[in-house]
């Protein structure tokens, strides 16, 4: 607010007259506009919640305001919270970076890149190997075989081992020669090589059979064939079974023998060798057929004679067929399949003239003896 002050000094005077203007400004605090506070910085309120100071302890431990307003309590960065807690988090870990070889070589030698090897100077160079003034050094795996007495590959023990080529020693168990005949004999009597059967010395001998003083032991095959009543082939349940030369037993399921044609007959029949036809007893006999009490059972012939209205020579699509002895059916060229009609075929078709057809006659069944009661059997048709 300005505020103007005029005064005028009037004065008299004989020979002039002067007006002077003072204006003089000064500014006014409005009381009802109080100036807008301004808030703490964090580090001032950190200042103001540890009354003043920016170092401090808590826990007896040594603390400090950040500008942040945080503050460091073991090098940890803590806040304070609104319930007046404090939270402190731990700072990053810095990510861990593998040595390098000549870092590496370094810590080997104490720490030190510089160093003495039987009175010469050395140093760790970049890539991780010595470098010695006036002498060279050797290689890790040069400096293995020499203290393997110059050898890169010798035998430790039951295990094989060998110098690689960082100097490290890598070992393996080597793999066991085959055991021999007499090896073979000394284990399968105790680890012994002489030893006493019913009272007599023995020995296993080099071709790993067993030799005894004034006895002759039997070989392996013998003791086997002994063993099985002096036989060296035997059945063993559903399995043949022989006596190997070196004594061990070897065993095969046999062929099954061929089927009779009267066992045929029976499993055709559900495995029964007697059962009823129409009610009439039957039996399989041994050549395979079925023979009935009082009623002949017609052939396979004369069954297919029946099939085909008691015809034993018929036509099927138009190609003349016959009944044969077995009971099947026999057709003179091939049964051509139903298809669509084809066009006619022009130019000149010769015909093969189709050979007569030969009809073998059964031969006549063995009369069997009169059944007991009254049976009268099924007539069968003749040929027309």
């Amino acid at each position: 607010m300005k505020l103007s002050l005029f005064v005028l000094f009037t004065q008299i005077l004989s020979a002039s007259a002067a007006v002077v203007t003072v204006t003089a400004t000064s500014t006014a605090v409005n009381p009802k506009c109080p100036p807008t506070p301004v808030p703490p910085t964090p580090y001032e309120k950190c200042l103001k919640e540890h009354d003043g100071k920016s170092e401090f302890k808590i826990n007896n431990q040594d603390c400090k305001c950040m500008t942040d307003g945080s503050f460091k309590i073991n090098n940890q960065d803590c806040k304070c919270m609104t319930d007046g807690s404090v939270k402190c988090t731990d700072p990053p870990k810095p990510t861990p970076v593998p040595p390098t070889p000549q870092e590496k070589c370094i810590k080997e030698h104490d720490g030190k890149s510089e160093f003495k090897i039987n009175g010469i100077t050395c140093f760790c160079i970049v890539d991780g190997s010595i470098q010695c003034t006036g002498a060279i050094i050797p290689t890790p795996y040069e400096k293995c075989v020499k203290e393997h007495g110059g050898k890169d590959t010798w035998t430790d023990s039951d295990k094989t081992c060998k110098c690689n080529k960082d100097g490290s020693i890598g070992c393996v168990n080597p793999p066991l020669p085959p055991i021999t005949p007499q090896e073979k004999c000394i284990k399968e009597h105790d680890g012994k090589s002489e030893f006493k059967i019913n009272g007599i010395t023995c020995f296993c001998i080099v071709d790993g059979s067993v030799q005894c003083t004034g006895a002759i032991i039997p070989t392996p095959y013998e003791k086997c064939v002994k063993e099985h009543g002096g036989k060296d082939t035997w059945t063993d349940s559903d399995k043949t079974c022989t006596c190997n030369k070196d004594g061990s037993i070897g065993c095969v399921n046999p062929p099954l023998p061929p089927i009779t044609p009267q066992e045929k007959c029976i499993k055709e029949h559900d495995g029964k060798s007697e059962f009823k036809i129409n009610g009439i007893t039957c039996f399989c006999i041994v050549d395979g057929s079925v023979q009935c009490t009082g009623a002949i059972i017609p052939t396979p012939y004369e069954k297919c004679v029946k099939e085909h209205d008691g015809k034993s020579t018929f036509k099927i699509n138009g190609i003349m067929c016959g009944c044969i002895v077995d009971g099947s059916v026999q057709c003179t060229g091939a049964i051509p399949p139903t298809t669509t009609p084809m066009p006619p075929v022009t130019g000149t078709i010769t015909a093969t003239p189709i050979p007569p057809l030969t009809v073998s006659v059964p031969p006549t069944p063995t009369p069997m003896p009169p059944a007991t009661g009254t049976i009268t059997p099924t007539p069968l048709a003749t040929n027309n």
